[in-house]
């Protein structure tokens, strides 16, 4: 019996001391469990989860531009590259964001886009598979250079106007003028639908459909209506662009001076003969200026041919397998080029206004 009664004495003592340390901790526990008082500025400052701040920008968060050719999308397609460049202004050399000078942009040749005043240039690849859609968006410093650029480099048909205030569009490609911009969506595939529908998707977020309407150039009003091609027309500012895309005989060297412009059409002559013709004219803006430039470039015409008839206005030669006319019109010099009939260029001079 003498080891159950010390037992039951052990055990006594222990459930004494630990009703002893329970009231201890009683007494000490709301000395400890009553909640801090903070003000709501301080509240802020301890938030239970880990603090994100929106507004600075980091690397998981970075800054969009606000143009919309920054957010074209399309599922399925990766982005495979942004290129931006800028040009310090009108006619100045284009350059990258590190300030290299460049000489394409997106694929078209920066020293045209310089003529035309190109002071910014928005480029981006999309890629899905062996497809490619380039999206190219030109910034001009006035209509009148965007839509130069546009009768240019467009490529396909003149459409109904459903973008901007020009539009034109064939297998691959889609393209419209709208005020200062000119835009150029591709593929690098014919008849690849989906790449298409793509570029139609894009070519509809980027046309601002609240815009300011852009009339085109008042020279073009000097141009004949009658049997001209329509969508044939062009706007030139500048020799290189007039070299490149006009097939005029010496037709860098009619563009001598910045303030000129020059506009070209097709014509289908039908009486009476039938001939194929291309009128040029520009505005020299003053008749020195125009006499100038009608002396040099007849000078030039009879270099090359020994069939030249030449008065202080008024030139008239034969090429190699053409004849050509030049006159000169007040403050403006035209040239009519490709006729098979000597005097058929002089048809379509009289027309011109």
């Amino acid at each position: 019996m003498v080891p159950q009664r010390i037992t039951e004495a052990s055990c006594n003592w222990l459930k004494n001391i630990l009703l002893a340390a329970s009231f201890v901790c009683v007494q000490l526990l709301p000395a400890y469990s009553q909640p801090v008082e903070t003000s709501s500025s301080q509240r802020k400052l301890m938030p239970a989860t880990p603090h994100y701040d929106k507004s600075v920008p980091t690397v998981n968060a970075p800054v969009v531009p606000s143009e919309p050719i920054f957010a074209l999308a399309a599922p399925g397609w990766q982005d495979a590259y942004t290129v931006t460049v800028f040009a310090a202004a009108p006619g100045e050399a284009i350059l990258t964001a590190d300030g290299k000078e460049v000489e394409e942009v997106g694929d078209e040749p920066a020293d045209i886009l310089r003529e035309y005043g190109c002071i910014k240039a928005i480029c981006r690849v999309f890629r899905k598979g062996r497809s490619i859609c380039s999206v190219n968006e030109y910034i001009f410093a006035s209509p009148q250079g965007a839509y130069g650029a546009y009768s240019v480099m467009r490529q396909g048909a003149s459409t109904v106007v459903i973008r901007g205030d020009a539009s034109s569009e064939d297998d691959n490609c889609i393209c419209f003028w709208e005020h200062n911009r000119f835009v150029l969506l591709k593929t690098n595939s014919d008849n690849d639908d989906e790449a298409m529908a793509v570029l139609a998707k894009f070519a509809d977020k980027l046309s601002i459909k609240s815009r300011q309407t852009a009339p085109l150039p008042a020279l073009f009003n000097a141009l004949p209506n009658w049997d001209k091609i329509k969508g044939s027309e062009k706007l030139f500012m500048g020799p290189l662009a007039l070299r490149r895309y006009s097939n005029v005989p010496f037709g860098n060297s009619l563009m001598i001076d910045r303030t000129q412009i020059g506009v070209i059409a097709d014509y289908a002559i039908s009486s009476p003969f039938r001939e194929r013709l291309k009128l040029l004219v520009l505005e020299c803006g003053n008749p020195d200026l125009a006499k100038m430039v009608y002396g040099g470039y007849a000078t030039n015409i009879g270099f090359s041919s020994d069939k030249v008839e030449r008065t202080d206005s008024l030139l008239s030669a034969r090429l190699s397998d053409s004849y050509l006319m030049s006159q000169i019109l007040g403050t403006r010099v035209a040239v009519v080029c490709g006729a098979r009939k000597k005097y058929s260029p002089q048809i379509l001079l009289r027309q011109v206004r």
